[in-house]
């Protein structure tokens, strides 16, 4: 057997257009989101919003939280990207 690491470093420009994107986590925290979410920060609330828009492809509106928004509330723009691989063993 041969054993790898691999990593990947994505950089997108994330451009928030509805400032409820960020407070509806941040400063208007109801009980479901707060269950449901551990974001208590905007940083927190990018980089949710990032890994699920940006780099796995979903909308916005088919998110949880914020199904009641559209789609160009935040706009995603991929920059660029790296990958580290490198054998570990074997």
């Amino acid at each position: 057997m041969i054993t790898f690491y691999a990593s990947a470093h994505l950089h997108f420009d994330v451009e928030i257009h509805d400032p409820d994107v960020i407070s509806r986590c941040v400063d208007n925290v109801d009980g479901w989101r707060e269950e449901f979410y551990d974001l208590s920060t905007p940083e927190e609330v990018v980089e949710h919003l990032t890994w699920n828009c940006g780099v796995n492809g979903r909308r916005l509106s088919r998110l949880d939280g914020w199904a009641d928004l559209s789609d160009d509330a935040v706009s995603f723009t991929h920059v660029s990207s790296y990958y580290n691989v490198g054998k570990i063993e074997g």
